[in-house]
């Protein structure tokens, strides 16, 4: 009995060893030369203590089976056959059992046929097991539950061992629930852990709490945007450094779980800004230098403040020219004594107008009032503009709603703009300078419009709140419809008109609001062509094995070289995503991929290589000819690549490069495997 402890212990050690060889080499998914020769030798001796303990199990097994025919032998029963056989025919009434002429025992089954089917159908069902409780299934048994409608009723089942359907569902020893797929109408989780992908076509949940997964953040963080920087990572992380303010954008996790993003922009971009779809939390933006580029907010419950540093100032230093000599008299109209006569070509500011169209004024020392009537004064306001400031100043207003606007809203809880001058367009009376609509609300502080038809507008439930607002337009300062609502703090405000329709209102005091009367319209002189950006990401990656398995991983990897299990040719899929980039001018490409453990832990370069499939092909991929770049990275490193091959911006463009994928020299030193996540943001212009 010692013999079989020891070996028992010595074949539990092998399998525990045998079963950490198997999840090493599962984690690493990959197998080696070495790890193939330990699980060779692991193997060899699994078997092997496996034969010596059922051997001493069977031996003595036998030997416990002949004391038993021994005890047996030493307390039979003291009776003979005769005296059995009339016990159990009832002395002879029953027939089944009977003696030949021979003295043997014999069965008459047909006498009791119910027996025989009883004893037929046992034999199909089981065999002898180690002792009178046991039933061990028989082969024919199990096929005959394999093609058999089974109803199976109970008041209680207990499963003790591993259960298992065709692999995909598993009970296992401890009572646990390993499945592969599994499809359910209505399902009630007390608590759900993911490990890996969650997909789902609509989530709806109560509260979520989820700092630590991608698509939040954990804290406060600070960014910077500086197109001309050289040492930028354009990698999302707390003191990065972007070129692109649209990129940095587009790579903050969407929910901010309550935190603030502080983005500060060091120098003048050129982009068009979409902000769409944060949750929680703030986003803020500081620009120090312009962004001659529109300004787009939608479907964010984060709160998105702008701050500029500050608008500049105007002040009027005259507003009439003359063209020929005029009197300046003592009073207001002709009855007074002439003061001087002002030459041709004297630049006035005339002030304190009456009714007659007199207005004091000062000229070369002496002061007196100057008729506006006479054909020699013309009417030409000249400013001097004094301050710093930053603008949002868009070649091209964003069309909404049948509006255009430099900076607008829609569907953004809160709102602020500070500090910043706002440029919209002169010369068609559908432009604004800022809207918020559809529910928005948009906080304007120390705002100035500037060369802007008109000012701004609340609509479709939208709500505009001014504080110190300045500047002039042609048209409109203020304009509320379907159910908006402008409301006006005391202080200054747009010079222009105001319109609302009967479901809207602009609440402010007549007294206490004043219109700006020191800025003049302006115009937006801004012809440069603005930038915006589009992003994309795979809707995931394999990896066609080409001289060993002639198949794909299916791993949702991306993988280039070999290891010693065939020519690795990787690509990323996107589905029809490409399409939104077909037609586009497009100016600059980052392509950001993820090299994950696989292969030598250094630095290995891969080969990007474009292609044309939306979806895995059948067979082995096959890539776009004319162009290749590196990628070099060590391992768990997240790679960004900025292209601006004409070869690839117009094989986009034109709907012939669909994706992307790996494929370099077939050897260890080039094997390199990347995740299924491929980021694709593509700069395009207008």
């Amino acid at each position: 009995m010692s013999d079989i402890v020891e070996s028992k212990q010595n074949y539990d050690k092998t399998a525990a060893s045998l079963q950490n060889l198997i999840q090493k080499i599962l984690e690493a998914g990959e197998i080696t030369q070495d790890d193939d020769n330990e699980l060779v030798d692991l193997l060899t001796e699994y078997d092997k203590l496996y034969n010596t303990i059922t051997s001493s199990i069977q031996e003595q097994k036998n030997k416990t089976i002949r004391q038993e025919i021994d005890e047996l032998k030493n307390n039979k029963i003291g009776a003979t056959v005769d005296d059995l056989l009339n016990i159990l025919t009832e002395n002879g009434r029953k027939t089944f059992i009977y003696k030949d002429d021979d003295n043997n025992i014999l069965i008459d089954m047909k006498a009791i046929p119910s027996l025989v089917m009883l004893v037929n159908k046992f034999k199909m069902i089981a065999s002898d097991g180690e002792d009178e409780s046991s039933i061990v299934l028989t082969p024919n048994f199990i096929e005959l539950l394999s093609n058999s409608d089974i109803l199976l009723k109970a008041k209680n089942i207990n499963l003790e061992g591993l259960v298992t359907a065709n692999g995909y569902f598993k009970i296992l020893e401890d009572g646990s629930i390993e499945a592969v797929n599994g499809k359910f109408t209505d399902l009630e989780v007390d608590g759900l852990n993911v490990s890996r992908n969650l997909t789902a076509d609509s989530i709806t949940v109560r509260q979520l709490n989820c700092a630590n997964l991608p698509g939040s953040i954990a804290s406060d963080m600070n960014v910077t945007v500086d197109p001309s920087a050289t040492d930028a990572t354009n990698i999302f992380a707390n003191n990065a450094k972007f070129t692109s303010l649209q990129n940095c954008i587009n790579n903050i996790p969407k929910n901010l779980n309550g935190y603030t993003v502080n983005i500060t922009v060091n120098s003048i971009t050129y982009e068009n800004i979409t902000i769409k779809g944060f949750n929680g939390g703030t986003l803020y933006i500081l620009f120090k230098a312009n962004n001659f580029g529109y300004v787009f907010g939608h479907n964010c419950s984060s709160e998105i403040l702008l701050q500029g540093t500050g608008t500049t100032s105007q002040t009027l230093v005259s507003n009439y020219k003359t063209t020929g000599n005029v009197n300046m008299r003592e009073g207001g109209d002709t009855s007074y004594n002439i003061v001087q006569t002002v030459p041709t070509g004297a630049t006035l500011l005339l002030t304190n107008f009456n009714s007659n169209g007199w207005g004091y004024t000062t000229y070369n020392g002496k002061s007196g009032w100057m008729s506006t009537n006479t054909s020699y004064m013309v009417k030409e306001e000249v400013y001097e503009t004094s301050g710093n400031s930053t603008a949002i100043q868009p070649s091209e207003l964003l069309t909404q709603d049948g509006k255009n606007y430099a900076a607008v809203f829609c569907n953004c809880p809160y709102v602020a703009l500070f500090d910043l001058e706002v440029y919209g367009k002169t010369g068609n009376t559908a432009n604004y300078a800022v809207g918020g609509i559809r529910g928005s609300y948009v906080d304007l502080e120390g705002i100035k419009i500037c060369g802007s038809e008109n000012g701004v507008a609340a609509e479709r439930g939208g709500r505009v709140f001014e504080s110190n607002t300045t500047g002039k337009v042609n048209g409109i300062a203020q304009n509320a419809n379907c159910s908006g609502t402008i409301y006006i703090q005391d202080g200054t405000t747009i010079n222009g008109t105001i319109s609302k329709d009967n479901s809207s209102q602009i609440i402010y005091s007549s007294s206490g609001a004043v219109q700006d009367t020191t800025s003049d319209v302006g115009t937006n002189n801004n012809t440069t062509t603005a930038t915006s950006t589009i992003t994309i990401t795979s809707t995931g990656a394999d990896t066609y094995r080409s001289t060993t398995y002639y198949n794909y991983k299916q791993d949702n990897t991306s993988r280039q070289g070999n290891y010693g299990w065939g020519n690795c040719n990787g690509l990323w899929v996107f589905g029809n995503k490409f399409t939104q980039l077909k037609g586009k001018t497009i100016t600059k490409l980052s392509v950001t991929v993820n090299r994950i453990q696989g292969g030598i832990y250094g630095n290995v370069t891969a080969t990007l290589k474009m292609h044309n499939y939306e979806a895995i092909p059948s067979g082995m991929p096959s890539y776009i000819d004319g162009w290749n770049t590196s990628i070099t990275t060590p391992i768990n490193t997240t790679k960004t690549i900025e292209i601006t091959d004409a070869a690839v911006l117009n094989a986009i463009s034109a709907g012939t490069c669909k994706g992307f994928g790996v494929q370099g020299p077939y050897d260890s030193s080039h094997y390199a495997v990347f995740d299924g996540n491929c980021t694709i943001t593509a700069t395009i212009q207008g």
